[in-house]
This record gives C-alpha cells, structure tokens and sequence, in this order.
C-alpha cells in the first residue's frame, strides 16, 4: 500500500511542477516576438517624436494601417507646433493575443515621463498636463513575414 501511495504523491508532485512551469511562462515563441514586435514598435515610436520626425522609416519598419496615419498626422501637427515628446514610457503587459492572422496585445502604458519640450530651445513645454494617469490600451497587430506591425490601438481608459 505504501509503495501505490508514494507513487501516486510522486505523480501529484510532478503534475503540479508541470503546472508550475506553465504558470510561470505561458508564452509561446508566437507570443514572444508579438510582445518583441510591439515594445520595438514603441522604440521607434520614442525615437521619432524626440525629434518630432513624421518619415522616420523605423515607424514604417513597425507599424501600418490606420496606426500608422494616426501616428504620422500627430508627428507632422507635433512639427508643426514646435514640440518634441522626450522621455520614457512605461509597459505593464496585460495580456496577448495571437492567431494566424492578428494579434492583440493589453498594455497599461504609463506616460508621466514622457515629456513635451519646445523644439528650438529644449525647454519644458509648461502648459502641458504633468499628472498624467496610466493607460489602458489595446493593440492590434498583423503579420508581415517573420514579425508583426501595429495596425491600431484600442483606448480602453486607465489602469
């Protein structure tokens, strides 16, 4: 009777390390480039708005669609205005998605550091709003040969 029963303690114990390592990384290769795909996407989109750069090909590397008109038309109105965006941004992923045809990513993106800045002389843009809350948002992104590009976001409000 011993003998069944540290068997079965055994079985429970591998069982539930399985489990554990599941748990601990749920994320397929799949799951791992989308999340890659789309923090680069966030790199390019730093790198453009320092310096307020509506063509920079790195966004055309890393987005499409409708994303990519929304971001280039903010960039050129950024231009336009005088104002560069400078900082960090902060990523709390909250879920992805993947399929065959899209993905999705939920990100709490927060953004109190990134900070607007007076083109011509580098100074704080003071009329901006500084107590900036967190925000909710879905990502939509599309395949394109071995990566993904974002298509469109999703404001779902703050996190």
């Amino acid at each position: 009777m011993r003998p069944k029963i540290l068997l079965c303690l055994g079985l429970v114990l591998v069982a539930a390390a399985a489990c554990a390592e599941t748990k601990a990384d749920p994320m397929t290769p799949r799951h791992r480039q989308v999340k890659q795909d789309y923090l680069a996407y966030w790199d390019a989109m730093l790198r453009a708005n320092a310096v307020s750069d509506p063509d920079s090909p790195a966004l055309g590397e890393r987005t499409a669609g409708r994303q990519l008109a929304l971001v280039r038309t903010a960039l050129t109105r950024a231009r336009e205005t005088g104002i560069v965006a400078k900082g960090k941004v902060g990523h709390d992923l909250r879920e992805i998605s993947v399929d065959r045809a899209r993905a999705s990513v939920v990100d709490c993106v927060t953004i109190k550091d990134w900070i607007q800045y007076d083109a011509k002389t580098d100074t704080v843009k003071a009329d901006q709003l500084f107590a900036r809350p967190n925000q909710l948002v879905r990502y939509t992104l599309a395949p394109r040969g071995n990566g993904w590009l974002v298509t469109d976001y999703q404001d779902m409000g703050t996190c």
